[in-house]
């Protein structure tokens, strides 16, 4: 399983964040089709720099964005060759594409292997110049593709040398976060105790309790299979169960069933990273949709699509402070679709403000550790602005040279949110530690503790629910609890 270092580094993310060629004509004999007469003019973003094409501008067909071949490959850095064949080549490092025009199948060949795949849009030829699909060829050269909705831009990103740009100030840092990943070729199996405290007020509504669970974690680089159980019977007092039966809206043979629920939650997931496809199997939520009894709910599982990002998904790649950034990012953009121009720059930016507070030359040496601190004087010097989003500001993270880790946080938010998160964490390459105390003066606090060991196993983790099973659509559920009242729960 991976690591939850990137915990570690969310504190200070959430500062960072906040800061801020000739084409060959067609071979003799072939009639070539042009570009679709629905196009329309976009731009091509690589780097966060705009592409310049000088005699033909990229189009978009059929809701694809093609660009004119040779000056795509040229600006990558890559050859172009047009064969008497009719099939056309080109070339970036040790991976090369081969296709002809109006087909869509494209040859892949790498240093390891050779591979046909079918494009879904082919390419066409049009005004002397050949168009191919630029997030194909992009993705298939190593590059990252997104869509910048208000520039209307593909947006072209070299990962690995943005990466090892902002990588280039952390070698400190990013030792110790690779002595703490797992082997990606090994199953561990994982197990923690967790307990979350609850003193909230919602709507005059007073909750109070604890839930406390145990999980159990099968994993590797590409699944995780998680089960455990809850005991959140505390809760049951802020559910007004006794009300609910008094009033009628609920049976006592409801709210006793609830409440013997509640003390024994059963929850299973599967995270699938390969497939980007989580799912997640608790009985008492399929009961609380009104369709089933809890009985019959124990073969319900649910299924919600994981949006990793293409770095996250990256098999191999060691974790590093440019990896994870990188990561965060990436998936946002992905989500949003917006201003996935300027990612680049952010990511590059970003590492700059990162380098100051927790790169090679902020740290101090003692013994075998090496310990920065970061507090609001620090912060002010880096940025002005991201000093005034914060009250109290201080950070210690330690890291030794044999790789464990310790982060001690105390943060509150400036303003009239009063806000604030104060805490731990401890990683070592056998577990975790984790204990935070969340506060708001308008909700109240939320305190979490959670203790994980982990070794490795020959079990392996399943990739799905087990044949059988009824799969249901989590967005589809979760509706229909919302339009559910919470009585409605079947005996």
């Amino acid at each position: 399983m991976k690591k939850f270092v990137s915990v570690v580094l969310s504190l200070v993310l959430s500062l960072a964040l906040a800061v801020p060629a000739f084409a060959a004509p067609p071979a003799a004999g072939k009639t070539a089709a042009k570009p679709s007469a629905k196009t329309s003019s976009v731009g091509v973003i690589l780097n966060g720099r705009k592409v310049s094409f000088s005699d033909a501008v990229p189009v978009l067909r059929n809701g694809r964005t093609l660009v004119p071949f040779r000056a795509l490959m040229e600006t990558l850095g890559g050859t172009v060759n047009y064969g008497g064949d009719g099939f056309i080549t080109c070339q970036l490092g040790d991976t090369k594409l081969s296709f002809k025009l109006d087909e869509k199948e494209v040859t892949i060949t790498t240093a390891t292997q050779a591979k046909t795949i079918e494009m879904d849009v082919p390419a066409a030829y049009s005004k002397g110049r050949t168009y191919v699909p630029v997030r194909f060829f992009a993705e298939a050269l190593g590059y990252d593709v997104l869509w910048d909705s208000s520039t209307r831009s593909a947006v072209l990103l070299d990962r690995q040398a943005l990466i090892e740009k902002v990588d280039q100030n952390f070698s400190v840092l990013n030792a110790a976060l690779q002595k703490l990943q797992s082997d990606p070729a090994a199953n561990y199996k994982s197990t923690a105790t967790c307990q979350m405290d609850l003193d909230l007020t919602e709507n005059s509504q007073k909750i109070a309790g604890s839930i406390k669970y145990n999980l159990s974690m099968i994993s590797n680089a590409s699944c995780v299979e998680l089960s455990g159980t809850a005991d959140a019977s505390s809760l049951a007092a802020a559910m007004n169960l006794d009300e609910a039966v008094k009033n009628g809206s609920m049976s006592a043979a409801q709210a006793a069933l609830l409440r013997s629920s509640l003390s024994a939650v059963s929850f299973d997931m599967i995270l699938n990273l390969e497939k980007e496809t989580a799912y997640f199997k608790m009985p008492l939520l399929t009961a609380l949709t009104g369709g089933a009894s809890l009985t019959d709910s124990l073969n319900t599982w649910y299924q919600i699509p994981l949006d990793t990002g293409s770095a996250a998904a990256v098999s191999g790649v060691k974790p590093s402070v440019g990896y994870l950034l990188y990561s965060v990012y990436y998936s946002l953009a992905k989500q949003n679709g917006k201003n996935t121009a300027k990612l680049y720059d952010n990511v590059a930016e970003t590492g700059n403000v990162l380098a100051a507070l927790l790169g090679d030359g902020a740290g101090v040496k003692s013994g075998s550790s090496t310990t920065w601190t970061m507090d609001l004087t620090k912060l002010a010097k880096i940025s002005a602005v991201g000093s005034k989003n914060f009250k109290t500001f201080d950070v210690t993270l330690t890291v030794t040279d044999s790789g464990e880790l310790r982060c001690v946080f105390n943060i509150a938010a400036a303003g009239n949110s009063a806000m604030s998160a104060g805490g731990s964490l401890d990683v070592t390459s056998s577990g975790e530690q984790l204990s935070v105390k969340l506060t708001s003066d308008k909700t109240g606090t939320i305190s979490l503790q959670i203790n994980l060991t982990m070794e490795k196993t020959s079990d392996t983790p399943s990739t799905q629910p087990p044949a059988g099973a009824k799969i249901v659509n989590a967005g589809t559920a979760l509706r229909g609890i919302a339009g559910t009242s919470q009585t409605s729960l079947a005996a």
